[in-house]
């Protein structure tokens, strides 16, 4: 027995248990001689008897046991020792027989049959030879406890599996080694409960005895074969075994398993899990999502219809937002007036714009966007706009009055109003035209400013101060700016569905001024109508965003005439 290097010395307590003095004098002196790493710690016996009382005192790691004693001999002695254990597989201690030159062979497997590990004759004892025969079986013992522990656990882990299990040896015709049948060796206690019968009841059984139905039915002993002869394991999922049983009357029950099987030896190996009620409950999970997408195809149809409802509403209200007077119906001034939604499902989303008088001679230009769709958008939308004309024909034109009066109209209806639900912002450009005089004024909360083009010199000016978003805060003030049109010149307002076109690739904005370069451009001729100059200012500026429309395009042109 070889030790790691700079380990501490093994020592071995060694039991001489022989009647002659002077064969254990030899014996201690042959074992002080060792040239093992080993050391010896040596007490001796001068009969079976003292053997005994010296064993049960303290257990020695060895026993050098001489066959012939006195009182007994050394078969009797072992079997003393090993009482109540299986002395090959189990026994309590490593054991040397010792014995003359005599019938050595005879006694070498007597002594081995009956738990010695080895075994020397007398007149041949070396050193070498009796501490090999000491290490060797000290060692044996030692691999076989080993061996126990792990099949104890083994034994364990398969008494705790939820899954059952059992193993199987063939049954062969000793003429031509055929398999005739499957003997059980052993089952565990997963296996019992399930089929409801004991391990002893089992065990040793064959399988053709349909001891257990689940591996006997629909083949599985030919399957079973097949593992056996050809080593491929065997796997059955879903696997359906019937059986009618009599209880007050024939009944036929189906149960799934699951079954797995392997080669262990000239035997197999097999697993199975009864998964009945595992298999019904994805039957019944089965049905209801079978009767969930019903369920679901049935409300998707009601929203359809609500929702095509919904839609309707929202037309009536959205159109009632979007009525224009005709482009000549102030005089004075030609209006036109173009919206085009994001959403090909909708007449119109947030965007909204007006035209109204708000005295005599005194036209209002209005487009704003507010946040939201559909009905509620709209309704709120047409609050905003209604409150705007209010204002205005209240305060006579007072622009920055009219908006702030407006801005706080939308914060309190968001703090007052339980049922508003959406973001109470609202971008918004006003221009009020004085038909008569030509005199333009401007106000803008949130929005992009309102662009004058001169006739005359084709310049194009931005024609307000960016005011803040109404609804954002209760301070907001707002600016008016006051510019004078001659016949010719024209007023542009749209809201960012232009400006903020932009291109795919580099992410760049149509802006204020490609909608002035646009506007300057499509009115080059004096005599082309207002509604293709708007016409061509949004194909230009979907041109620009490769086509791509993200936001509702909200545009309003006037022309003093």
């Amino acid at each position: 027995m070889e030790l790691a290097p700079n380990s501490p010395p093994l020592t071995f307590s060694i039991l001489i248990i022989d009647d002659s003095l002077e064969d254990r004098f030899v014996l201690q002196r042959l074992l002080h001689r060792s040239q093992s790493q080993v050391a010896f710690e040596v007490r001796e016996a001068e009969n079976g008897a003292h053997g005994l009382a010296l064993c049960r005192e303290r257990l020695p790691d060895c026993i050098l046991l001489d066959y012939h004693l006195g009182d007994m001999d050394g078969l009797d002695l072992l079997a003393a020792l090993n009482e109540g254990r299986n002395p090959y597989d189990d026994p309590i201690c490593p054991v040397v027989i010792l014995t003359g030159s005599g019938a050595v062979t005879e006694t070498a497997v007597l002594a081995l049959k009956n738990g010695a590990q080895d075994y020397l004759v007398k007149e041949r004892l070396t050193s070498a030879g009796i501490t090999l025969a000491i290490e060797n079986a000290v060692e044996k013992v030692s691999l076989r406890q080993e061996l126990r522990k792990a099949e104890a656990r083994f034994r364990s882990s398969l008494e705790n599996m939820l899954d059952c299990y059992s193993i199987y040896t063939a049954v062969r015709d000793p003429g031509n080694g055929t398999i005739l049948d499957f003997r059980c060796e052993y089952v565990n206690e997963a296996a019992c409960r399930e089929n409801q019968v004991a391990s002893d009841d089992l065990t040793g059984r064959l399988l053709d005895e349909d001891l257990l139905p689940t591996h006997q039915a629909y083949g599985r002993y030919e399957d079973y074969v097949q593992v056996v002869e050809t080593g491929e394991p065997l796997e059955k999922i879903d696997y359906i075994y019937g059986d009618t049983v009599s209880d007050g009357g024939a009944t036929y029950l189906e149960a799934a398993f699951s079954i797995r099987a392997w080669k262990m030896g000239d035997g197999f190996a097999v697993a199975w899990r009864n998964i009945t009620a595992q298999k019904q409950a994805e039957e019944l999970l089965k049905e209801g999502e079978e009767r969930l997408i019903r369920d679901q195809k049935r409300i998707e149809a009601e929203l359809v219809v609500i929702a095509l409802k919904t839609a309707h509403i929202a037309e009536a209200v959205q159109r009632s937002l979007l009525l224009a007077p005709a482009p000549d119906a102030y005089p004075g001034v030609l209006v036109e007036s173009f919206y085009q939604s994001a959403w090909d499902d909708a007449l119109i989303g947030g965007d909204f714009f007006d035209v109204f008088a708000v005295s005599e001679n005194v036209v209002a230009l209005v487009v704003g966007d507010a946040t939201g769709k559909g009905v509620e958008a709209a309704t709120y939308t047409a609050e905003v706009k209604f409150a705007l004309r209010a204002y205005l024909r209240e305060h006579h034109g007072d622009l920055p009055i009219s908006l702030r009066l407006l801005n706080n109209f939308i914060i309190d209806n968001e703090r007052l109003d339980a049922a508003h639900t959406l973001g109470s912002y609202v971008a918004l450009a006003v221009v009020l035209i004085d038909t008569q005089t030509g005199e333009a004024t401007c106000c803008c909360a949130g929005a992009e400013s309102p662009l004058i083009l001169w006739a005359e010199t084709r310049e194009i000016i931005e024609a307000s101060a960016y005011g803040p978003l109404l609804g954002a805060s209760e301070s907001a003030e707002y600016t008016a700016t006051r510019h004078h049109l001659g016949m010719g010149d024209l007023i542009a307002l749209t809201t960012d569905g232009i400006t903020e076109a932009r291109k795919a690739q580099s992410g760049e904005f149509f802006g204020i001024e490609g909608f002035g370069d646009a506007l300057r451009e499509e009115t080059t001729d004096p005599n082309r109508s207002i509604a293709d100059v708007e016409s061509a200012i949004v194909s230009r500026a979907l041109a620009w965003a490769d086509g791509m429309q993200h936001d509702d395009i909200c545009l309003l042109i006037t022309k003093r005439r």
